[in-house]
């Protein structure tokens, strides 16, 4: 799991520029849904990217 986690943090810190990184409501509204570790720093991020009509 900690492994996933580092691959991801890589990916948003080099690859993300070469991509147009979107989100969507139900994203939203799934992580808003819970209780769980980090879920502010997850939020945080899905705030800054254009939603999807």
């Amino acid at each position: 799991m900690v492994a996933r986690r580092d691959w991801t943090r890589l990916w948003w810190s080099q690859c993300r520029k070469n991509y147009e990184v979107v989100s969507s409501e139900a994203v939203l509204l799934e992580l808003m849904g819970g209780d769980f570790p980090g879920q502010g720093e997850a939020l945080e991020l899905v705030n800054q990217l254009p939603l999807l009509a």
